[in-house]
This record gives C-alpha cells, sequence and structure tokens, in this order.
C-alpha cells in the first residue's frame, strides 16, 4: 500500500549501487510534481526515486500534505533522511520519528 492523499507522493532517494541503502532521503512533493522529479533522477545514474510509504503512521501523510501545500505551486518538502538503518534527521515537528521503510 502507498500513502496517496490524492495531493501527496512520499518517496525515497537513495543511490541504485548502494545494495545496503545506507544513505536514504524521504521527501513528499506534490502529486503533479512526481513525474517531473520522477524523470530528473532517472537521468542521475547514483541517483534514484522510489514512491514509499509510512502504512503504520497516517499522521505522516497528513502532515506532509500540510506542509507541501504551504509551499506553493512547486517544491517539495524534505522529510528526513537515514543512514545506516537509523534517522539521521526527522523534520515533521510533533511527530515520532516511525520505522525506517524497507529498501
Amino acid at each position: 500500500m502507498t500513502t496517496i492523499t490524492g495531493l501527496i507522493r512520499l518517496g525515497c532517494i537513495s543511490d541504485p549501487n548502494d545494495q545496503d541503502k545506507r544513505h536514504r532521503t524521504f521527501i513528499a512533493c506534490r502529486v503533479e510534481e512526481w513525474a517531473a522529479l520522477t524523470s530528473l533522477y532517472e537521468r542521475e545514474p547514483d541517483m534514484h526515486l522510489d514512491l514509499i510509504d509510512f502504512p503504520d503512521n497516517p499522521e505522516i501523510a497528513e502532515a506532509a500534505t500540510e506542509w507541501v501545500s504551504e509551499l506553493g505551486e512547486k517544491g517539495f518538502a524534505f522529510l528526513g533522511s537515514a543512514e545506516y538503518g537509523q534517522w539521521a534527521s526527522w523534520n515533521l515537528v510533533g511527530i515520532a520519528r516511525p520505522a525506517i521503510p524497507a529498501p
């Protein structure tokens, strides 16, 4: 199941050559921006964007939707990053860090 609120997509940026997915960045963007972001990362041999979900934490999608709506017409929200299987940063204030989605 993928979090789709009708307004946003949640994504994970990682290096496709990094089999252990040591460094991962989590973003949220408007539905309209998803195709452009995907296309952008497809041109980069060392970067990949995957659709992700936080199925046990619907409040993440709700907070990300609010944040993205505040950004205006373009842009994406940097939700956080993980390194070596642990959160390095988490930017949704008031929401506990969830389990890191499987790569």
